[in-house]
């Protein structure tokens, strides 16, 4: 209970909250539903009721520490995207599915943004490459950021570094194939699409939960958020905070509407205020973790170098004993309330024009005696032999077909990667093949 503790202390003693009594919430229930309403007081309204001073950390990150789902970063582009139509069909199934996998869309929501610009991209298809095309723009830009997968990645996850690593392109690949199958189980009830959720491949609780909550702020698909199961850390929160055991999704149920009477209660000014004054169930969730995983450990750091209350330090020197914390992976530190640092992520096509050769617009198909010409290219010939494979199996087709053909076979490991670009290795072997007779071209 010591961060339970840690944060009654904090709201009370150096914010100088009044703290009231709620029939039915025991203390740190109470402080878990005045900190939510403070967060959205001090983020979202100009006024200032209750705190003495501005919590600082609120300040500092207010786009994750404001109290509600719905308006931080990833809950406003998950809306307008989900919302965008009132119906679920396989595109948007597969757009919630990519918006999972960058991370809340990656950072800023640009990544999203550009593939949803990219009608190959963003219409579903049921073809296998189309999955490893998402991948294969995501590792450009990660090399023209400097190898640094965590400015490419959006939200607080951990696993940034290991989503471009083989487990995680499976991942992609394995979520691609359910699309279909998600989407006519989303069609059949909720229950039907949490049991396929449930068994989709590669997807553990964490990653179950983030689609359940984006889900949830949709104003279509709102009745989502009754169901989004809570994870690690927002169990360990919910522990403490909320005194729950087991069965965390239930007890938050029950608890909700007793936390927002408290919140209300203490804040009176955010009701009618849009959907400030309402609490939801993925509210709950989120917030238990971002509370007990960083808000809390910031409070107990800082209150330590505190000589006596917060609000009883001049301000301006209250503020620097807080900073000089490592701030969470995703969130967005803001100084003097605007951000301290955008990174900039280039336009995919822009990046993938860099470094990609200029291709021709020819077609390429086979010879007239590739048959017989065939058993004479041994498979000792490796990348020659893939190079006329791809063509073999495509039919008529381009070389940006022949080079996504030549990658499948890299992720499949049917082929070895290569040292040198796949370009290279088709644009050393293209001539060779031709002047050979195993393929012809043809204008367009």
């Amino acid at each position: 209970m010591e961060s339970a503790e840690s944060l009654v202390a904090w709201l009370s003693r150096d914010l100088g909250i009044a703290l009231q009594t709620f029939r039915g919430l025991s203390d740190s229930q109470v402080a878990f539903a005045v900190a939510l309403g403070q967060m959205r007081e001090q983020t979202q309204t100009p006024t200032r009721s209750l705190a003495k001073v501005p919590c600082p950390f609120i300040s500092r990150y207010p786009q994750q520490l404001c109290g509600i789902w719905s308006l931080t970063p990833e809950g406003r582009a998950a809306q307008q995207f989900l919302d965008s139509s009132a119906v679920m069909h396989v595109n948007k199934m597969w757009g919630l599915m990519l918006f999972t996998w960058l991370g809340a869309g990656g950072t800023q929501g640009r990544a999203f943004q550009q593939l949803m610009a990219v009608p190959e991209m963003s219409n579903y298809r049921c073809d296998d490459r189309q999955p490893l095309e998402v991948i294969n723009y995501a590792k450009l830009c990660v090399e023209h950021l400097g190898g640094h997968t965590r400015q490419f990645f959006g939200s607080d996850g951990r696993d940034k570094s290991q989503r471009l690593g083989k487990s995680a392109e499976g991942m992609l690949a394995a979520w691609h194939e359910a699309v279909p199958a998600l989407t006519k189980a989303f069609g059949e009830g909720t229950s039907s699409f949490m049991a396929a959720l449930g068994r989709l491949p590669k997807a553990g609780p964490l990653a179950q939960k983030e689609i359940c909550s984006y889900l949830g702020v949709s104003t279509h698909f709102s009745y989502m958020a009754e169901e989004i199961p809570f994870g690690s850390g927002a169990e360990k929160g919910a522990r403490l905070f909320l005194q729950l055991e087991d069965n965390f999704l239930d007890g938050a149920k029950a608890l909700r509407k007793k936390l927002e009477d408290c919140m209300l209660q203490h804040f009176p000014g955010l009701k009618g205020k849009s959907d400030l004054g309402y609490l939801s169930v993925v509210d709950i969730e989120i917030f238990c973790c971002y509370g007990c995983s960083y808000l809390c450990k910031f409070i107990q750091k800082l209150r330590d170098r505190l000589k006596q209350p917060f609000c009883k330090v001049p301000y301006y020197e209250a503020l620097e004993l807080a900073e000089g914390f490592t701030t969470p992976t995703g969130w967005v530190l803001h100084v003097n309330g605007r951000p301290a640092l955008e990174i900039e992520l280039p336009a995919f096509s822009c990046a993938s024009e860099s470094k990609k050769p200029r291709l021709s617009s020819s077609l390429f198909s086979l010879g007239e005696d590739w048959r017989r010409l065939e058993q004479g290219l041994g498979q000792t010939q490796k990348q020659k032999h893939a190079c006329f494979k791809a063509v073999k199996e495509l039919g008529r087709c381009t070389e940006q077909e022949i080079l996504q053909k030549l990658q499948l076979y890299v992720d499949r490991e049917e082929l070895d990667k290569p040292e040198q670009p796949l370009s290279k290795v088709w644009g050393h072997y293209r001539p060779k093949l031709l002047q050979e007779g195993f393929l012809v071209v043809t204008e367009p």
